[in-house]
């Protein structure tokens, strides 16, 4: 089943985003997308006017210290995931076992980390961080590799622009708002619509093509709501 979204707490740019990146799963699977056709145009159409009316001033929110700095984690993170690659293929047992143990760690989010939009990237870093340092064998293989000045550059960097990204969305919380009002709202129901809808056929489709759209999906969710929890963490 998909999960549930605390869709109410993103912020404007959040929310569009959340909305654009699950268009984009709906999309790119046929067979889903022609289950719930109409439930899904009656939100694209609806968002639609929100994208008409609400143009993001991305320089404002993406400044170049946060520019730098996003480039500096990814360089850490290409630069670990490299490594790791090379060492699957060790003639050393224990280092191809090591390697390949904090590789799937790293795959299990997916492929084109560095291309996710801003804070879901942050998001799939800080949970690498702390499952790197959380569970002994990791930790041990970290250090095994030479790899714990890498990790601490790559969870430097990415507690740096989680701050700094929080900061500028401070400020603009505090500008003039720009209100998306009843078509916020009316997305909303509608996306509820769309979800309750393709959980009802997911109930009654349980195979493969199904199962693997509900995994992508709640993993995006799980990266909206962790943007949600460590806000809520930093204002505390």
């Amino acid at each position: 089943m998909i999960k549930n979204i605390k869709i109410y707490q993103l912020r404007n740019n959040e929310f569009i985003q959340f909305i654009k990146d699950t268009l984009q799963l709906f999309d790119a699977n046929q067979t889903i997308k022609e289950k719930v056709k109409e439930r899904l145009e009656a939100l694209i159409n609806v968002f639609n006017l929100i994208l008409s009316n609400f143009k993001e001033n991305k320089s404002n929110t993406i400044t170049d210290e946060l520019v730098e700095i996003d480039n500096k984690r990814d360089e850490a993170l290409n630069g670990i995931s490299r490594l790791l690659e090379a060492y699957t293929h060790h003639y050393h047992a224990d280092k191809r076992d090591n390697a390949r143990l904090l590789l799937e760690s790293i795959k299990i989010h997916g492929t084109g980390l560095t291309r996710l939009n801003y804070m879901a990237e942050t998001s799939v870093i800080d949970s690498l961080i702390s499952k790197w340092y959380s569970d002994n064998k990791m930790t041990e293989a970290l250090d095994k590799m030479n790899l714990k000045e890498w990790a601490e550059e790559l969870s430097t960097e990415n507690t740096l622009f989680n701050q700094k990204y929080l900061d500028r969305n401070q400020q603009e919380a505090n500008a003039p708002a720009i209100r998306l009002g009843e078509s916020r709202k009316s997305t909303t129901e509608l996306y509820h619509q769309l979800i309750e809808h393709t959980n009802a056929h997911i109930l009654l489709n349980d195979d493969e093509v199904f199962n693997n759209f509900t995994n992508e999906i709640n993993r995006l969710i799980d990266q909206y709501n962790k943007i949600i929890e460590m806000r809520s963490k930093s204002s505390s």
